[in-house]
């Protein structure tokens, strides 16, 4: 049985489609109960994150992409990246991070003590004072059942979803 499972959002609601992930994670974690599960938000990554990789089994990053159409998940794994980690960790701002230069200094300092994943939200409007675009919402219920199925595979007990509860509280955000 896999112990501390931890959901991060990551993103600024002030731009746009770069708040998805912390929609996506608080509408989540509103409908959502597991013991071993807890959620976070922060609108950006730094340092200061660090310790979650420490007690997390496995962490899912949950974050705006602005490459993609469709919702994805990706394993970030600093060992297949070995030869990047150099060269990654030259230029980096610490207090501007995305999961997986968190992920990787993470892994340099010895903190990594996790599995980790990133569901990546499809963004197209990064704009300060825009609104969630449609595409976008339309994008965060296929995020959520990425996360499902994520969470269906790595949990001893499948996650059991109130999906009416996620349109609810989807609807209540964007109203917000």
């Amino acid at each position: 049985m896999l112990g501390r499972v931890t959901i991060v959002g990551v993103g600024n609601k002030l731009f746009g489609d770069d708040g998805a992930g912390t929609i996506t994670v608080e509408v989540f974690g509103k409908c959502f109960k597991h013991g071993n599960v807890r959620f976070l938000s922060f609108e950006t990554l730094d340092t200061s994150v660090l310790h979650v990789f420490e007690e997390s089994e496995l962490l899912v990053f949950v974050d705006a992409v602005t490459n993609i159409d469709e919702p994805r998940l990706y394993i970030v794994d600093p060992e297949s990246a070995r030869e990047e980690i150099v060269g990654m960790l030259r230029p980096f701002d610490p207090h501007h991070l995305d999961p997986m230069r968190l992920t990787i200094l993470a892994y340099a300092s010895g903190k990594l003590k996790s599995k980790v994943y990133l569901v990546g939200v499809p963004a197209k409007s990064l704009e300060l004072g825009s609104k969630l675009s449609d595409e976008t919402l339309k994008a965060i219920p296929k995020a959520v059942e990425l996360l499902v199925k994520l969470l269906s595979r790595e949990l001893s007990t499948p996650p059991d979803i109130d999906w009416r509860c996620i349109t609810e509280k989807l609807n209540l955000a964007m109203i917000g």
